[in-house]
């Protein structure tokens, strides 16, 4: 078994990754398992039990090959690290291979595609690249998705 797992970290790209990883499942026969939900009115606990249980049951699967994609309304990496690890060691043990990415971004770049999503969907207004750059909340984006994906959930 291979297991490829895929962090898709907002505005780096993921999406084209998500979809080469969709057609990849599709064109080899295998197992394509998403963590995305966008939804606020789940409790996180319940989108936690579903993703903690759902790596433990994985090295169980008949599967030759999976592949995951980890976006939005689940576990940051801080969180899930322990359960991560816990799944490479077991696949290991068992003769599988684990394979863990994700893809970055420019920072400044990565803030103006931020910035325009916001504006496009109508999130915000009055915003500046200036205002977002200088904005706390947005400093170090990338780095607070990767460890706490959604903490205000």
């Amino acid at each position: 078994m291979k297991v490829i797992y895929f962090y898709h970290m907002p505005k780096c790209g993921g999406e084209y990754i998500k979809n080469h990883i969709i057609n990849l499942s599709n064109t080899l026969n295998g197992k394509y398992i998403n963590f995305n939900d966008l939804s606020t009115d789940k409790p996180i606990d319940k989108l936690n039990y579903r993703y903690f249980s759902t790596l433990k049951r994985i090295p169980q699967l008949d599967d030759e090959l999976i592949f995951i994609h980890h976006h939005h309304g689940y576990p940051g990496i801080l969180d899930a690290f322990n359960r991560i690890n816990e799944l490479k060691a077991r696949l290991f043990s068992l003769d599988h291979e684990f394979f863990l990415f994700t893809s970055l971004r420019n920072p400044i770049s990565q803030v103006k595609s931020k910035l325009n999503y916001l504006i496009n969907t109508e999130q915000v207004s009055g915003l500046s690249i200036n205002k977002l750059l200088r904005d706390e909340t947005y400093q170090n984006g990338m780095y607070k998705y990767l460890l706490y994906n959604h903490p205000s959930r």
